[in-house]
């Protein structure tokens, strides 16, 4: 999507599914010709069906995007508005006696745009910074992670890029920010800044700054989930997804907090009320399934709630939402020793579990199975903000217009009974947002 403006695969959501799994994907050149050859072949090969087929790591895959980048920017000081001076800095495997390349045909600053942001993640920086809440964890098993301390990655300066940042005619204007509902912003391409730098985005005026420097080696650190928050409710660290694991930094002066064992992190975010706390479940190397309090400061891991031995894995895609905001309640996707698929609902205060709602239970009562798929799991499963409801977002599609079985679309339940208690809105799932995933999925 970002690279042509468009999904490869068009239906409905189930059929979009079906083809990632048995349709190949076009050639992105074949949508946007712009695109460069090396940029197509890395995302092709990113969408292999079969695994073996695509990259061993998301650092192999980043490298090869490098090159692409360095080969797609190559004509941007003929594309961009009256750019002054633009020098690229080279990826650290690059022999130094090595030619630039040259692309053969220009590149439009969306495209350079469109795959700078394939690589980079940028932060926003906030301007000030709000209280926390207080609260502690109730240890009742407590693990101790040594070596506490912090540590900056030696970083070499980088090459200052200058560019024309002045402001286009149809963007911001006023520090109002954008109001009209119809304006089709067109993004400027940005050069890498010095990590930790702020800087100003000259469309749309957002004070940014770039949190780490692991991308010049071929690595990433990144948001985990967009539905997950970055920031701990204090705005003192950040919670990333990169190719060493799971990582914390603390955004005041973006150090890394080691001493904590990420690897055997499953599904992190922060604790709503326990600013420097993260909820995590233990990993899914055995067959007990516990869900763990781990304290930034202490740098020690408390097992809050261990699951009746019948319960032997997490399904992680599934049970990756926030906690309510009093943190009180959790909700995700079970697998059980038969291999049946379970919803569950935590209440993480009490320590015992509410809603237990086994999938073929569900098709064996108020549900239908679709006629083609079959029994379709759910998409994904949260808690309502407020901690009234379990929230299923089914990848069944339903519309108000007809008349759709049950285990569709949008819906709630009782917390503590799993009691049924009505739809929502149509799915918010789209294609876009299944190919985007599958995108990203395929890249790990």
């Amino acid at each position: 999507m970002v690279t042509t403006g468009e999904v490869p695969f068009d239906g409905d959501v189930l059929s979009v599914l079906m083809q990632h799994v048995n349709t190949p994907p076009k050639n992105p050149i074949m949508i946007n010709a712009e695109l460069p050859e090396k940029t197509a072949k890395v995302i092709l090969k990113a969408l292999e069906k079969d695994p073996n087929d695509r990259y061993d790591s998301v650092g192999e895959m980043a490298k090869d995007f490098w090159n692409s980048l360095t080969e797609t920017i190559s004509h941007a000081e003929t594309i961009l508005s009256e750019p002054k001076e633009i020098s690229i800095p080279k990826h650290p495997d690059e022999p130094k006696s090595k030619k630039e390349k040259t692309s053969s045909k220009p590149v439009s600053g969306k495209m350079i745009g469109g795959v700078v942001g394939f690589i980079v993640i940028a932060v926003a920086a906030f301007m000030a910074f709000g209280g926390g809440f207080g609260g502690a964890a109730d240890d009742t098993s407590t693990q101790t992670n040594t070596q506490a301390s912090t540590e900056v990655q030696p970083e070499d300066e980088p090459t200052v890029v200058s560019v024309d940042t002045t402001t286009p005619t149809n963007t911001l204007t006023s520090t109002g920010g954008i109001t009209d509902p119809d304006l089709i912003v067109d993004p400027v391409s940005l050069p890498l800044q010095p990590v930790g730098m702020p800087f100003t985005d000259p469309v749309f005026g957002t004070t940014l700054f770039r949190v780490s420097n692991i991308s010049d080696d071929g690595g990433f650190e990144t948001q985990i989930y967009s539905q997950l928050q970055v920031f701990s409710s204090d705005n003192q660290y950040l919670l990333l997804d990169s190719s060493d694991g799971f990582v914390i930094r603390k955004l005041e002066d973006l150090n890394l907090v080691t001493g904590l064992d990420t690897y055997s992190w499953n599904d992190p975010r922060w604790h709503p009320d326990q600013p420097h706390v993260i909820v995590h479940f233990d990993s899914n190397e055995d067959t007990t399934v516990a869900l763990q309090f781990t304290d930034i400061d202490t740098l020690t891991t408390t097992t809050i709630f261990t699951f009746p031995a019948e319960y032997e894995y997490i399904r992680v895609s599934q049970s990756f939402d926030e906690l309510s905001e009093d943190g009180r309640w959790l909700s995700g996707l079970l697998t059980r020793n038969d291999g049946v698929a379970v919803i569950f609902a935590l209440d993480i205060d009490n320590r015992k579990l509410g809603a237990e709602l086994p999938i073929p239970d569900l098709y064996g009562s108020a549900c239908e199975p679709d006629p083609e798929w079959g029994e379709v799991e759910p998409d994904w499963i949260g808690v309502s903000p407020l901690g009234r409801y379990l929230v299923v977002q089914w990848a069944r599609d339903w519309s108000p217009d007809t008349s759709t079985p049950r285990c569709s679309g949008l819906e709630t339940f009782d917390l503590q009974t799993g009691a049924f208690i009505g739809r929502v809105s149509p799915p918010i799932i789209t294609e876009t947002w299944v190919w985007t995933l599958t995108a990203l999925a395929s890249s790990l």
